[in-house]
């Protein structure tokens, strides 16, 4: 029984006799949930708003509480689904319609959560003491207690939901309810009490709805896009019983201390004597054996991912050091391929007939000066003017034609060898999405570096910072098809051929769009007229736009039995 346990609930003071648009009782409540005005949305919210509010602070009985509450829910579910069209699936930066449609989702969903915590902490203080003659209203209130937390656990799943849509950090105050609602579930004996789920249909546990809700913000969305988030949703639901509650530290992969922080790698941080660890094991056999099955339940990139996440904790390789510069960013593989293939349109990458090569682009783009098309510009000078100016000098840009892709100017704010922190200061481009192909320019005379876009993070000031991997500094622009009985079977699509990186162990790669090409593909890759079969043999990053696979050669000769894709590939391809 629970005796001892210290928590600052943040309750607000019950000093409310009654409420202002309905009488406090479910009767009365169910007939004004049925008034209200539904096909008006901003007004339905301003009624639903302030008797939320207005409950909070109304001193009535836990269990009067809850069943108002509960009468409450259903409506308040209706209205934000209809305020969800307004701010998902659009720009990163909502516009102000979309902000004031997710704040009052947020808000309503706020007080529905302090609600069921009001309801729960004092059923909590009650059952303290006993519950009625002979201790017979305990069971109830054990199931009153289970049920309130579980409904606070759920909604603080769903305020993450909307959270990660928009690559935004938790609300504040969301974690260190949901640790320590759960602990005093565990301590009151009603951890592992079974409820049923608002929508009726589903039964769950606090425990699960902890856990599940671990499982979710473990899986690290904001390397995600929206629809692969959604599906974590709904997935973290039905597979939080793979995740393991301890607490002991062994065999862990995550921490949960009791304060307003998610779960956290244990190596990462400190622990202290109460602190709850996530065992892993269960989740990654069940990732694999999902990996597995010939049909998948979700796409072959997200369960990648998932396995990645949860496998084992991820050191940096190295270190970050911060910088204030200016680069250049190519977003997408058909803007990266037309700038680290020296503006050459991808027709002219895959002809038949061979050309001289192009070299990496040099100031103007590998070409002397007389020789540069109109139509090939230096894109430095288009979206800085000329370096060499006074700076506080006010320059117009030259007239210059338009490109055929615009980069986006940015400032890094820290790199490492494997990537760059960015920052937008201008609003991003509304198809911006993580793991999409990006090209990366650092100084005006060396030219495009291949990669992928990680993650992204929307700070509390509304600007966008993302994180861009570095896959090649000097990839080849190349195009690939799909190959059966040794014929084309495809158009060609855009790649690139990226060496050899001997600091990870990572032998040379194809990285081309997620579009068909798997494992024991036989591939065609044509690079200004010449050619090369290769066999994709293992792939080694995924994402919804992309893959990138190690290869071999698809035919090797009798006197090229130990293919070496570094040396023969790049080699015939004069690379």
């Amino acid at each position: 029984m629970m005796t001892t346990y210290e928590f600052d609930a943040n309750l607000p003071t019950l000093n409310r006799q009654h409420l202002t648009l309905v009488k406090h009782t479910p009767a009365q409540m169910q007939l004004w949930v049925h008034s209200l005005p539904v096909s008006h949305p901003l007004e339905c919210g301003k009624l639903l708003y302030q008797t939320l509010t207005e409950l909070s602070t109304l001193n009535i009985e836990a269990n009067l509480r809850f069943e108002l509450v509960e009468i409450l829910y259903t409506p308040v579910m209706v209205l934000i689904a209809s305020l969800e069209k307004s701010y998902t699936n659009l720009a990163l930066v909502l516009p102000i319609q979309g902000r004031r449609a997710l704040a009052l989702a947020q808000t309503l969903r706020h007080y529905l959560a302090l609600n069921y915590k009001i309801t729960a902490m004092q059923t909590f203080e009650k059952l303290k003491g006993k519950m009625g003659f002979l201790d017979l209203g305990r069971k109830s209130g054990q199931q009153l207690a289970a049920t309130s937390v579980q409904r606070v656990l759920n909604i603080a799943q769903q305020i993450l939901l909307d959270c990660y849509r928009q690559y935004e950090q938790a609300s504040m105050g969301l974690w260190v309810d949901a640790h320590n609602l759960a602990r005093l579930a565990q301590l009151n004996g009603v951890f592992e009490h079974k409820v049923t789920k608002s929508d009726g249909t589903n039964v769950q546990t606090v425990k699960q709805a902890y856990l599940a809700l671990v499982l979710f913000a473990g899986s690290q969305a904001n390397k995600l896009r929206p629809n692969e988030i959604e599906n974590v949703y709904y997935y973290s639901q039905q597979w939080a019983d793979f995740l393991e509650l301890k607490t002991e530290s062994t065999a862990s992969l995550l921490v949960c201390n009791k304060d307003d922080n998610p779960p956290r790698y244990h190596h990462l941080i400190a622990t202290a004597y109460d602190s709850w660890y996530i065992g892993n094991a269960p989740l990654v056999a069940h990732l694999r054996q999902c990996l597995a099955e010939p049909t998948l339940i979700l796409p072959r990139h997200l369960l990648f991912h998932l396995l990645s996440v949860w496998s084992e904790a991820k050191d940096r390789m190295f270190v970050r050091r911060p910088v204030h510069k200016s680069v250049l960013l190519s977003v997408g593989m058909s803007s990266a391929h037309y700038y680290i293939s020296n503006q050459v349109a991808f027709s002219e990458v895959v002809k038949e007939d061979e050309k001289e090569e192009i070299e990496q682009p040099k100031f103007l783009f590998g070409l002397e000066e007389e020789k540069v098309p109109t139509e090939h510009i230096d894109a430095w000078q288009l979206c800085y003017g000329n370096v060499d100016a006074i700076a506080d000098e006010q320059q117009n840009l030259p007239n210059l034609p338009q490109m055929t892709y615009m980069p986006y100017r940015l400032k890094a704010i820290d790199r490492s060898p494997a990537g760059q922190k960015l920052v937008w200061s201008e609003p991003p481009p509304v198809g911006l999405r993580v793991g999409e192909a990006i090209a990366l320019s650092e100084e005006r005379d060396q030219g495009w570096g291949v990669g992928v876009l990680h993650w992204i993070q929307q700070k509390s000031d509304k600007t966008i910072e993302v994180g861009v991997e570095i896959l090649a500094a000097e990839p080849k622009p190349c195009g690939v098809c799909l190959l059966k009985n040794n014929k084309p079977s495809s158009a060609y699509m855009r790649a690139f051929l990226i060496p050899e990186m001997l600091s990870v162990e990572q032998p040379p790669t194809l990285m081309t769009l997620n579009a068909g090409l798997t494992i024991g593909s036989m591939v065609r890759v044509r690079y200004f007229g010449q050619e090369m079969d290769i066999k994709l043999t293992k792939l080694v990053l995924t994402t919804q736009s992309l893959n990138q696979f190690e290869y071999t050669a698809a035919h090797p000769t009798d006197t090229d039995q130990q293919f070496d894709p570094n040396e023969s590939l790049w080699k015939k391809l004069n690379v």
